[in-house]
């Protein structure tokens, strides 16, 4: 029965191509900003109990799989009955992009979507508030909402991936932040030993950037100033423009259009950032790390108080201080 699940991450590269060209102009997440509608990762609803499930998966506060495994959570034999709520029916453009979803489903993958009869447990679209859904099945009937604006086949087929139980990419382990990956070696910090890499620099100062944080939360105790290391995601920007050269050329529209697909925009990748500096339910929680707009935890490495003190004074004796 899990079969068809490792299927969905290799369709995934072409639907990545045909959802491109029909989502609209703005993402499922950035509708949902413009509605003020609030939601884990941006367009997941979540059941009572269910983010502290989820922030146990990992040792840094993610999902551990990109799609969830559980069996109690997946459709049987990959099918997945659903209705249309009138609100839903009522409107042209949201049957259009519901059922273009659907075929698209049929013809790429051996999940199928079929119109309930008596099954207990089903998918209610409806035209709600913001475009969301539930992660897996979640017994009985669950809404998936296709509002004012969701309507189009990607942001479909985007919620439908979570019915299924599946995350957002930048929710796997490995795509979280580079922190994890990083470690200090005091007696060669400037690679003057040898063992430079560009990733082990990159991951290095991440980790740093951490455990910089924790140590000023320390220093300012008392002052009222809060301090926040985050992880904005992975984004989608301009930084590689230059990169792609020669050969790679003749890849670049499909890692282009994987990008796109698979990574955040800006004004996304912003959201943390802005959560720290403006949320209530930010304010006075200094010197943790914070990914999608939540306290997560960091690297081990980063927890050992002695290090991070250590590291502040190398850094000011670096910068003669």
């Amino acid at each position: 029965m899990k079969g068809y699940f490792l299927a969905l991450g290799f369709i995934l590269l072409q639907w990545g191509l045909s959802a491109i060209a029909d989502t609209s102009s703005e993402t499922e997440v950035e509708i949902n900003a413009r509605k003020n509608v609030n939601l884990w990762e941006g367009d997941i609803k979540l059941l009572p109990g269910q983010r502290a499930q989820i922030e146990r998966t990992s040792d840094f506060g993610g999902p551990q799989n990109l799609v969830l495994n559980h069996s109690h959570i997946l459709w049987p034999n990959g099918v997945v009955p659903y209705i249309l709520d009138s609100s839903a029916s009522d409107h042209p453009a949201t049957v259009k992009a519901i059922n273009e979803a659907i075929e698209e489903f049929h013809n790429k993958t051996c999940i199928t979507l079929v119109p309930r009869t008596n099954e207990a447990n089903y998918v209610r679209f409806i035209k709600g508030r913001g475009c969301w859904s539930y992660v897996g099945r979640i017994h009985g009937s669950q809404n998936v909402s296709i509002g004012e604006g969701c309507e189009h086949k990607g942001i479909v087929l985007h919620e439908i991936f979570h019915v299924l139980g599946r995350f957002h990419e930048h929710s796997r382990p490995d795509r979280d932040n580079a922190n994890y990956r990083g470690s200090l070696d005091f007696d060669n910090m400037m690679w003057a030993n040898g063992g430079y890499s560009a990733l082990g620099s990159y991951t290095r100062s991440k980790l740093a950037n951490v455990m910089f944080s924790r140590e000023l939360a320390k220093r300012l105790e008392g002052t009222g100033v809060s301090t926040y290391s985050l992880h904005p995601g992975v984004i989608n920007t301009e930084l590689a423009r230059h990169i792609v050269a020669g050969w790679k050329i003749i890849f670049a529209p499909l890692l282009y259009t994987l990008m796109w697909f698979l990574t955040k925009t800006p004004k996304q990748g912003a959201q943390t950032t802005l959560h720290c500096a403006v949320s209530d339910e930010a304010e006075g929680i200094t010197g943790k790390y914070w990914s999608n707009c939540a306290v997560k935890k960091p690297n081990k490495l980063a927890l050992i108080d002695e290090d991070c003190t250590k590291l502040w004074e190398y850094s000011t004796e670096q910068v003669k201080l």
